[in-house]
């Protein structure tokens, strides 16, 4: 978010970056009817990343980070 510092706006700017965050993760919340309050923070952090890279393709993003940080470095269990 662009931060203008003079006059004030800069408040301002903050306000309206939270009111639409909030905003975007409430609509997602209405899906639960109840969530235990152990998982709540991570939903949390799912609704922060999807909203900060809401104009770019997950996709790509989400596979370069897997790359750099596998899920599964070695796997004792032979699954196949």
């Amino acid at each position: 978010m662009k931060i203008i510092k003079c006059l004030g706006i800069q408040s301002k700017m903050n306000d309206i970056g939270i009111e639409s965050f909030w905003g975007y993760a409430k609509t997602r919340l209405v899906r639960f009817r109840s969530m235990d309050k152990k998982t709540f923070h991570l939903h949390l952090k799912e609704y922060e990343f999807k909203f900060n890279h809401r104009g770019g393709d997950l996709s790509k993003f989400i596979v370069k980070i897997l790359k750099k940080f596998p899920l599964f470095r070695s796997c004792p269990i032979n699954y196949f």
